[in-house]
């Protein structure tokens, strides 16, 4: 037997020629093929190159009654790691492949369909039968009458009350404040310049201090007046202020105002008011719509007065 061991180098052509006319005559079948006889064969194939012209199968017929007859030895200790040789320079980038086909455009967009024909209409539907009527029900029995209470006694007559006046409520009501009296000099004069409180019907003017009767009817006028000299009085002979209700331009209620009268012989005489003195009225006048009533104070006296006051004027019903 022929001791091999492989090398990455090749044998001179001559050996391997020498040992492959020495194999052929050897019996193909004398010997069975082993797993290391396979491995036998692969390493043969790639190491030896054979003559030129030797036919394929002569060559696989070769390596096969070599690896047969030949005593595969042990393998050799393992060699030492060779060092890793050094890194390869990185290849050139490729290029960019080239992008695929354009978007084709989009297709236009179908014709709408046409509508459908409406289906017929379907025949109405048959009236239900209508359902018996109900039976009425019995009238229950009426019960018996109650007996007829007891009539009781007619109690004494009361004594008839007299008759009440018939109310009525106030449709002006207005005053000039104490504290801004109305200066009047000599005469009559109108009192101006109220402040109306309440004023129902609108009649009243309390600029020019006019009331104009908005209806036809009876008023009550009540005047509540103060008036007294504007300066200290030393000596006055002329009669005392007064307080007149005018309808249309005529003095149809006059009330005069108290005086403080005092005579002292040698002295003077007194016979107007040292201070503020207040009176009232009441009356009361068929007026038809349209009528104008004044109150107005007389001054008889030289000297100025200062006048304040309320009015109150009532429709009666």
């Amino acid at each position: 037997m022929i001791g091999f061991r492989g090398k990455t180098g090749r044998a001179p052509l001559a050996l391997v020629a020498l040992i492959c006319a020495a194999l052929f005559a050897m019996p193909a079948s004398s010997i069975a093929i082993t797993k290391k006889q396979r491995q036998c064969q692969r390493a043969i194939t790639t190491v030896f190159a054979f003559k030129k012209g030797v036919p394929k199968k002569q060559r696989q017929k070769a390596v096969k009654l070599i690896c047969r007859t030949m005593a595969i030895g042990r393998l050799g200790p393992k060699g030492a790691t060779g060092s890793p040789g050094p890194t390869g320079a990185t290849g050139p980038k490729g290029t960019t492949g080239t992008g695929g086909g354009t978007t084709g455009p989009i297709g236009p967009t179908g014709a709408t369909g046409m509508t459908g024909a409406t289906g017929q209409v379907g025949l109405p539907g048959l009236t239900g039968a209508t359902g018996p009527t109900g039976l009425t029900g019995i009238t229950g029995v009426t019960g018996p009458t109650g007996l007829t209470g007891l009539i009781g006694e007619i109690g004494p007559t009361g004594a008839t009350g007299p008759t009440g006046l018939a109310g009525a409520l106030p449709i002006l009501v207005a005053n000039v404040p104490s504290a801004t009296p109305q200066e009047m000099g000599t005469g009559s004069t109108t009192i101006r310049n109220w402040t109306v409180e309440y004023d129902s019907t609108g009649a009243f003017n309390p600029v020019t201090g006019v009331f104009t009767a908005p209806a036809a009817g009876y008023y009550l006028f009540e005047p509540n007046v103060s008036t007294g000299p504007s300066a200290p009085v030393a000596f006055a002979g002329n009669p005392a202020p007064v307080l007149i209700t005018d309808v249309n331009g005529v003095d149809r209620h006059v009330q005069n105002f108290p005086l403080l009268n005092v005579s002292i012989p040698a002295l003077l005489s007194l016979t107007t008011p040292l201070q503020f003195a207040q009176t009232s009225s009441t009356s009361a006048y068929d007026l038809a719509p349209g009528d104008q009533v004044r109150i107005q104070v007389t001054n008889s006296d030289s000297g100025f007065i200062k006048t304040y006051g309320d009015l109150k004027v009532t429709q009666i019903p």
